[in-house]
């Protein structure tokens, strides 16, 4: 046995006994109650209000919440191959104020393509939340029509889909921020 490890018994345990139990009279249980009860009615509500995580994960609909320059966005993650890969093709609609956030964990240029898609959108480039370039009102490919494929003018980790002339109508450029999810 190692003696830096060794471990003393102290002994069985014997607890005090007092009329008032082993801790002794209790003192101040009403105001420890009422200081709860008014942490949670004043202070303690954003632990469990409807802000709480607000950003941090999906709604109940799935959808997480992001903002580009303060206007709110709920958008769909695409985080795994499959997801990227399949995006939003086959869509045939995309609601305003939605979109698709395709997220990674690193910095390059990255090449997006139209295949599948019926829908026409708007492709926003970002790095490190920053905005750096937008594709406007990118076209869905005609029956026949080989789908074209856009570039990130820089390195990017996150690229954002959202409808058609969402950009133009709410000022969202190159030098707009996103927060969130």
């Amino acid at each position: 046995m190692n003696p830096e490890r060794a471990v003393v018994n102290p002994g069985p345990y014997n607890p005090p006994t007092s009329p008032a139990g082993p801790k002794g009279p209790r003192k101040g249980g009403l105001t420890c109650l009422i200081g709860s009860l008014l942490f949670l009615l004043l202070g303690g509500g954003f632990l469990f209000g409807p802000a709480a995580g607000a950003g941090s994960g999906p709604s109940p609909d799935g959808l997480h919440p992001i903002s580009l320059d303060g206007l709110g966005l709920k958008v769909e993650l695409a985080r795994t191959r499959a997801e990227k890969t399949l995006g939003l093709s086959g869509r045939t609609s995309l609601a305003e104020g939605r979109g698709m956030l395709f997220l990674y964990p690193d910095r390059r240029v990255r090449t997006f393509w139209m295949a599948g898609m019926k829908i026409s959108i708007d492709l926003l480039w970002l790095k490190g939340g920053e905005v750096v370039g937008v594709e406007s009102r990118l076209p869905a490919p005609e029956p026949g029509q080989r789908p074209r494929s856009v570039t990130s003018p820089v390195p990017v980790d996150a690229v954002l889909e959202v409808p058609a002339g969402w950009a133009v109508r709410h000022r969202i450029g190159p030098g707009s921020r996103m927060t969130g999810p």
